[in-house]
């Protein structure tokens, strides 16, 4: 015995159809594709995935400003430990 269709019903075996009191909303096919097609797919991307080289990469003038701060403030100490500091004539 053949299942009944109702009328309204133009999809194939193997769909998943949604139906509502006036009759066929929307069909899903559910059949597999054929396995040419994964050739064709495009590449799934996440743009929004970073490494932390390219973290440090979007960082790097931060990085060098600080790096640079850094030896002027060792520079300075290294220069106020070699010259001696000069007392004023005034003192007695």
């Amino acid at each position: 015995m053949l299942p009944i269709r109702p009328l309204g019903f133009d999809t194939v075996a193997g769909d998943v159809v949604f139906m509502d009191s006036h009759g066929q909303v929307t069909a899903l096919d559910t059949r597999v594709a054929a396995a040419a097609a994964h050739e064709t797919t495009p590449p799934i991307a996440y743009p929004d995935s970073q490494t932390w080289l390219d973290r440090v990469q979007n960082l790097r003038l931060w990085i060098i400003g600080a790096g640079l701060f850094a030896l002027t403030l060792i520079f300075l100490a290294i220069i106020d430990k070699i010259k001696p500091r000069q007392s004023g004539q005034n003192d007695s």
